[in-house]
């Protein structure tokens, strides 16, 4: 069962989720991403794999963006429908690791501010659902994807994905110290 999460955000919205688009992106993407699985299977060429293997990473990403819009409760405004749609994204959401990862690398500590709103181009934008502005999310966890522009402060740092993206794969690096007692542990 899918519960929407638990942090309070002090913004709450008047915006109207948008439910019925939703549904119809989710249409859509799941028909791309299945058609890209097919073409990939069934295929003999390298070029139609890799274009395959392509649309399906960016699609899924589409797919995995509106599951975490349903984990929210902001995929639609029935619950039931929300629960339906939400379970059905989770068949298909398989690749989100490095996202979700690039969208807190290297940020504070912190459940409202520990993200980044990455720049991406425009088209990523769209077909993530706008989820590279994670920071927003995290700050105003009650607002649709459509509306999360509206809360980014444009004039802050924000990385580009790629940037922090390629850092990931620099390897490992210390952390900072963590003062005792914020882990529930007091230092050795």
């Amino acid at each position: 069962m899918i519960q929407p999460t638990d942090i309070s955000d002090d913004s709450a919205t008047t915006e109207q989720l948008p439910g019925a688009l939703n549904i119809a992106i989710l249409i859509v993407a799941i028909a791309i991403a299945s058609f890209a699985l097919w073409a990939a299977s069934n295929s003999n060429g390298w070029i139609t794999i890799l274009l395959a293997a392509t649309v399906f990473s960016f699609v899924n990403n589409t797919i995995f963006s509106l599951l975490h819009e349903a984990v929210h409760g902001l995929f639609h405004s029935n619950h039931k429908a929300n629960e339906f749609f939400g379970s059905l994204c989770a068949a298909f959401a398989v690749n989100w690791s490095a996202l979700q990862y690039a969208d807190h690398a290297w940020t504070e500590r912190d459940v409202r501010n520990g993200a980044w709103n990455l720049r991406v181009n425009p088209l990523v934008r769209y077909l993530f659902l706008n989820y590279h502005h994670h920071k927003a999310h995290h700050q105003h966890t009650n607002v649709s994807w459509l509306y999360l522009p509206k809360y980014v402060d444009y004039l802050e740092h924000r990385p580009s994905f790629l940037s922090v993206y390629w850092n990931m794969w620099l390897g490992p690096r210390p952390y900072p110290e963590v003062p005792p007692g914020i882990l529930g542990k007091e230092k050795c």
